[in-house]
């Protein structure tokens, strides 16, 4: 046996293909009407100039306000460049250059589009118009104005630091003064020193007067008393620059000195940086490259993404039309709604298995009492009784079988669509009816899938089969295989075969007829397995030779779906015993009861994987 993996699609990719065409005609729909939509656009033509952005304030000259990150600040100026005030500055610049150019502002907004990356510092301004020059003006008019107006809020800040620098300066220039000052007062307030400072400056002025009669002297002068009396005026200017040395040395005087270099220090610092701030307000617009837009190119969604732009929309859409009319679609959601629509009995409600909690495919023999199974079980009961009810006298009695009556245990099982359940079904029925001691043969003739070998032998697929005892290649006794579920209980499987022929042909050969007519006579119960009948031709081949169709109807399907169904089979001719109403929500009152696990003489079967004895009727 094997694991159950129960598959089912979400409803979202089943509304897709449910209404596929009308997903299908909204695609193209839309992308038409994209197409319609280029071509009755007016020609736009975009002017693009560029701006490479540098944020001021990370310079030196701003050291002290600080800078913001490099992506927020190119964010900032971008939200600037879409601002009203550039946008009212460009149409004065617009307006100014050329008058044809003046435009309103909510339009020079309106078609502008200004963005950047993240990682990088480049701004572009894109402008579109149907006028090529008219394009190129405005571009440009938008990325002046922004560094017009970017230079003139920096300009204004520009203006009041140096006006405080000014202040600062003209404050240091006076304690520099005021300094010099005190130092003079010092230095030159008391006569006796005063006449020093006058002995000295005499000397010095002897000094110089001496040293220049001496370079224009001749031979004639008296060169050695010169050189004589400007010795002793050398050395009385040494002794009175010692005694005023002396006089520096002062703390009072030393203080002062040292107060008036600090001051005249921080003058020449903010004066440096005065002039530092002239030289960089030329650059205050925080514009490092300014790239002109000079030429246009077409503008506007080129005809290849106007088909894929709208396909796409109209997918998305046709696929919510089609999810809200899938999810209003009249489904089927009770087990007594399909006898209106089938004109059948319910055979058994078979539970979903995910709500027992079930991890197998065959709960009839590995979960014998699970609500699932004791279901089976009604499906295979309901089976038996209507075929001894449909059985005319002389079969009851020994008598001569005719072709017709012979095939009433031949039940062909079918469903609308696929993932329908209808394999599980049929092996589960099928075991139920060993339980009870019939013969039993399933024949899987959905030739493209084999589910039943899979989930009765859990084998490879067996060499010889249903196309290969029609061909007349074996015997129906070598073409089946046993699936054995003790010593005394056995269940026969027979798979489709090797022999390369249509499944059409070989289903409505004569040979096929009397095939199905010697395996009703050998069988107590021949279950045969179909492709889905809506979907495959050759089901309906194989429901002609059965004398019963019991149908599989999934919980939730579509009513529209099962009337197909319906009217296929009245179109064949085989009648319907009953449906199955599979995957049903567990209700609550249902289970907790041993059932047919109950044998004749009252025992409970202890293990629910070994089935009870049962005579086989030979």
């Amino acid at each position: 046996m094997v694991d159950r993996r129960q598959q089912i699609a979400p409803s979202l990719l089943e509304a897709a293909w449910h209404y596929k065409w009308l997903v299908l005609a909204a695609t193209v729909l839309f992308a038409v009407m994209a197409v319609v939509a280029v071509w009755l656009a007016p020609e736009r033509h975009e002017a693009t100039s560029v701006l490479v952005v540098e944020d001021p304030g990370a310079s030196q000259i701003f050291e002290s306000t600080g800078s913001q990150a490099p992506d927020r600040y190119v964010q900032d100026q971008v939200a600037i460049l879409q601002s009203t005030a550039v946008a009212q500055t460009a149409t004065e610049i617009a307006g100014a250059l050329d008058p044809d150019a003046s435009i309103e502002i909510e339009e020079l907004i309106d078609h502008a589009e200004i963005g950047s990356t993240r990682s990088s510092n480049v701004i572009e301004v894109v402008y579109m118009d149907s006028e090529p020059a008219r394009a190129i003006s405005l571009a440009n008019s938008i990325a002046e104005a922004y560094q017009e107006v970017r230079r003139t809020e920096a300009l204004a800040s520009f203006v009041r630091a140096i006006d405080e620098l000014d202040e600062s300066i003209a404050s240091l220039d006076t304690e520099v003064a005021t300094l010099q000052m005190e130092v003079e007062d010092l230095r030159y307030g008391d006569p006796a020193r005063a006449e020093l400072f006058n002995q000295y400056e005499l000397s010095l002025q002897k000094l110089g007067e001496l040293q220049g009669a001496l370079s224009d002297s001749t031979p004639e002068q008296d060169v050695d008393s010169l050189r004589a009396e400007l010795d002793d005026v050398s050395q009385q200017l040494q002794t009175l620059q010692l005694v005023l040395n002396l006089d520096v040395l002062r703390p009072e005087l030393v203080a002062l000195l040292n107060r008036q270099e600090e001051a005249s220090s921080r003058r020449s610092e903010l004066a440096a940086r005065r002039a530092q701030l002239e030289v960089d307000a030329e650059l205050a617009s925080g514009v490092a490259l300014y790239f002109p837009a000079t030429a246009t190119e077409p503008g506007g969604l080129s005809l290849a993404l106007a088909v894929v732009g709208g396909g796409v929309a109209g997918f998305f859409i046709g696929l919510a039309f089609a999810y809200l009319l899938f999810g209003r679609r009249h489904t089927i959601d009770s087990r007594l709604a399909p006898q209106q629509i089938l004109s059948a009995p319910l055979l058994a409600e078979i539970p979903d298995f995910d709500d027992e909690r079930l991890d197998t495919f065959i709960p009839v023999y590995a979960a014998a009492k699970s609500v699932a199974a004791e279901s089976f079980r009604f499906a295979a009961a309901a089976l038996e009784l209507q075929g001894r009810a449909d059985k005319p006298p002389s079969l009851a009695e020994g008598g001569l079988i005719g072709e017709t009556a012979a095939r009433r245990n031949l039940v062909v099982v079918v469903s609308a669509e696929e993932d329908d359940g209808k394999s599980v079904v049929t092996a589960n029925t099928a075991l139920a009816s060993c339980w009870t001691g019939n013969r039993v043969l399933v024949i899987d003739a959905d030739f493209g899938s084999q589910t039943q070998a899979r989930l009765l032998m859990q084998s490879e697929m067996p060499h010889h089969g249903l196309a290969d005892v029609i061909a007349g290649e074996v015997t129906l006794q070598a073409a089946v295989r046993t699936v054995q579920l003790n010593p005394e209980l056995r269940l026969d499987l027979l798979t489709r075969g090797q022999v390369p022929v249509s499944a059409t042909d070989l289903l409505r050969s004569h040979e096929a007829d009397e095939f199905f007519a010697s395996v009703a006579e050998n069988y107590d119960l021949v279950l045969i397995d179909t492709p889905p009948l809506l979907r495959v031709a050759y089901s309906s081949v194989l429901c002609r030779h059965a004398n019963r169709a019991m149908v599989v109807v999934l919980h939730g399907s579509d009513e529209s779906t099962l009337e197909n169904l319906s009217d296929r089979l009245r179109l064949i001719g085989t009648p319907i015993t009953g449906y199955v109403y599979n995957r049903a929500p567990l209700e609550s009152h249902r289970g907790g009861y041993g059932g047919s696990l109950q044998d004749v003489l009252g025992a409970t079967v202890q293990n629910s994987s070994e089935p009870p004895q049962a005579k086989h009727r030979r």
